[in-house]
């Protein structure tokens, strides 16, 4: 008897565990989660306010320019991080995602989501490049905003404890997982 290929029993195990997922559908409950709205306007930030309390969101913090971001970070334990692309003149939001990665800030279940009505190509591809886990172009609606973030929550859920054994070097309980 021969032993069964543990790459095929990997792709197995991760498509029955996708279904599984896809059938039950995980309620995110925004009431618990810390957000970071990081905007230099004025008004996005009050429209952000109010998009994120209909969902049922009542704790964020602001920042409007990538120091007081970091500083927040620092200082709280934030789930969910919505960045507008242009910050400063220097630096924009993957600026952002870039010192919060190389100074490892953040846990790995926060979200981060560039949120910028930015459309030319090459400040897309570099979002893509940077790899923040959603790009929403402004305009969007309360629903569109739900629906990424419920889709980012569970992919990170979803890795979370390969994640885990990943930052402590344990490759082989990674690969279980």
């Amino acid at each position: 008897m021969s032993n069964p290929n543990p790459i095929n029993a990997l792709t197995e195990l991760g498509m029955r565990n996708a279904e599984s997922t896809r059938r039950q559908p995980v309620q995110v409950d925004y009431s618990r989660l810390l957000f970071l709205v990081v905007d230099p306007a004025k008004e996005m930030r009050g429209a952000m306010t109010m998009t994120l309390s209909s969902m049922g969101a009542n704790k964020v913090e602001f920042a409007t320019r990538i120091g007081d971001a970091l500083s927040r970070i620092q200082k709280n334990d934030i789930d969910i991080i919505l960045s507008e692309y242009d910050l400063e003149h220097s630096a924009d939001g993957l600026h952002l995602l870039e010192e919060i990665k190389q100074r490892n800030l953040c846990k790995q279940s926060t979200v981060f989501m560039i949120v910028t009505a930015e459309r030319r190509a090459q400040n897309v591809i570099g979002a893509v490049e940077q790899a923040p886990d959603d790009y929403l172009l402004k305009p969007f609606t309360g629903e569109a905003l739900s629906k990424r973030l419920d889709k980012a929550i569970r992919k990170k859920q979803e890795f979370r404890c390969v994640d885990d054994a990943m930052r402590n070097n344990e490759y082989l309980r990674a690969i279980e997982e």
